[in-house]
């Protein structure tokens, strides 16, 4: 297959493998050879012939047991990760170019619908061109029931900030559609989230609540990821280099939150007490999946659970904490 630069390695977009195997790509830094991405549909007793895949840990479990040439292990990272030789991609499916597919379509679907309405809207009160952002998820890749939710992904730090700000100014409008979760969703919400986070209800609540990148949108749900450009992260496969250490615990004060509501997500600490694990000065904590987005303002007091890695850089050396990849990983505000 043909790539275009930069195809095929960008958060929110999904690959269909040689086997039909889809999988969603996660993060914006990938080795030359392969797409880190993990299966996210595969065949089965579901829609069109498919079966979605629920958690990351359900997400390894199939690989290994099904196609455990995925697993690789990679000398940057150093670690096993689901990575999608190039090789085996069948075709890309793209956020944006779905979008500009559907934003031009006669009939659309009702899911389709709020999709395009959602897009429209946060558009308009954001001043942000839809060329920026992308549908992602079951609707672009046709695999969508009626209770779908939408994926709505934005490319750019600016563009970003833009749909950040507008979301804030909508979700407290008085006759908005646009409304954060309340109730039985965050029940919902719980139980699909507790399969891959362990974190006390109550404490759930508290953080989800205050949350504007997902809700509802007249009463479909959304979740809204804001992803950098490649070129605007400043990183490249192979300039740093990540050793795990090992499972820490920690107490620390976010120095920054202005990097919390991108994915992947960044809070640089200080003043941190190392409550278990290896004591060294930690800089940041980091995360690659969404639902740590807006987890922590700037100033608040935080426990993290998560694994420690050293970092090392340009003959520099430092540590941080990856949040996500257990269950019992956590960002919790104290």
């Amino acid at each position: 297959m043909f790539f275009r630069v930069g195809e095929g390695r960008k958060e929110g977009e999904y690959l269909e493998t040689n086997e039909k195997l889809i999988f969603s790509v996660k993060g914006v830094v990938h080795p030359p050879t392969h797409i880190i991405a993990f299966p996210k549909y595969v065949p089965g007793d579901g829609r069109k012939g498919f079966r979605k895949i629920e958690s990351l840990s359900e997400s390894y479990r199939f690989l290994k047991e099904n196609y455990e040439e995925y697993l690789r292990f990679d000398p940057v990272f150093n670690r096993v990760l689901a990575e999608v030789p190039l090789t085996k991609v069948r075709r890309i499916f793209s956020p944006q170019k779905f979008l500009q597919n559907l934003l031009g379509r006669e009939k659309r679907d009702r899911v389709e619908e709020d999709s395009v309405n959602f897009v429209k809207m946060v558009a308009e009160h954001s001043s942000v061109s839809t060329l920026d952002v992308g549908i992602s998820g079951s609707v672009m890749v046709g695999l969508h029931t009626e209770n779908s939710d939408i994926d709505l992904v934005v490319y750019g730090v600016k563009q970003s900030v833009n749909v950040y700000e507008a979301l804030k100014m909508l979700v407290e409008e008085k006759n908005s559609p646009v409304k954060r979760y309340v109730g039985e969703d965050l029940g919902r919400l719980y139980r699909f989230r507790v399969k891959d986070t362990q974190i006390p209800f109550e404490k759930f609540v508290q953080i989800e609540t205050k949350k504007v990148l997902q809700g509802r949108f007249n009463g479909r749900e959304y979740f809204v990821r804001l992803v950098k450009e490649p070129w605007e992260t400043g990183e490249k496969y192979g300039e740093e280099i990540y050793f795990p250490v090992g499972f820490v615990e920690i107490k620390a004060e976010v120095e920054d939150d202005s990097e919390s509501i991108f994915t992947p997500v960044r809070y640089p600490i200080r003043n941190v007490s190392v409550l278990r694990g290896k004591k060294v000065p930690i800089r940041e904590v980091v995360s690659f999946r969404g639902r740590f987005c807006e987890q922590a303002k700037k100033f608040e007091k935080i426990f993290v659970r998560g694994m420690l890695e050293k970092v090392s850089s340009g003959g520099e050396e430092y540590y941080r904490i990856v949040v996500g990849g257990d269950r019992k990983d956590l960002i919790i505000p104290l």
